[in-house]
């Protein structure tokens, strides 16, 4: 499955609140930032917490996003990450499947953690996949 695809299918691409770069991180979230980017995220979807008119705009990762070859890359990828216990999912492209794991638990023996779809191999299936996260 192509990452691109599916967060077209998420509606990922086109949100202002999904970024796969972040110029000036609010300090409060740069070590976050940078934790993410060394476990092979590639982008992550934030959400507002305090509005940003006339004030400091506050934002907190709620998703990240990553693409992996394997279960057991995208288990390593979750292991890397979960521990920060701030950021409340993740979500793996591989070739076959998504995978969407839990910021706050890790069970390194369950090989069928976070699996969504082992099918996922074409359009229709990303739209059945968005709607099973929507």
């Amino acid at each position: 499955m192509l990452l691109g695809d599916l967060l077209d299918a998420l509606g990922y691409t086109q949100s202002r609140f999904y970024r796969e770069e972040v110029e000036s991180p609010v300090l409060s979230v740069a070590h976050l930032w940078r934790d993410a980017k060394k476990a092979s995220v590639r982008g992550t979807y934030f959400f507002r917490t305090s509005p940003g008119e006339g004030v400091i705009v506050r934002e907190r990762p709620a998703v990240h996003v990553a693409e992996a070859k394997t279960p057991e890359e995208a288990r390593e990828i979750h292991r890397n990450l979960w521990s920060q216990g701030v950021n409340p999912f993740l979500i793996v492209s591989l070739p076959h499947q998504v995978r969407v794991y839990t910021g706050f638990e890790f069970n390194p023996d369950d090989d069928n953690a976070g699996l969504i779809d082992d099918t996922a191999s074409s359009l229709q299936s990303l739209a059945t996949i968005a709607d099973q996260l929507g």
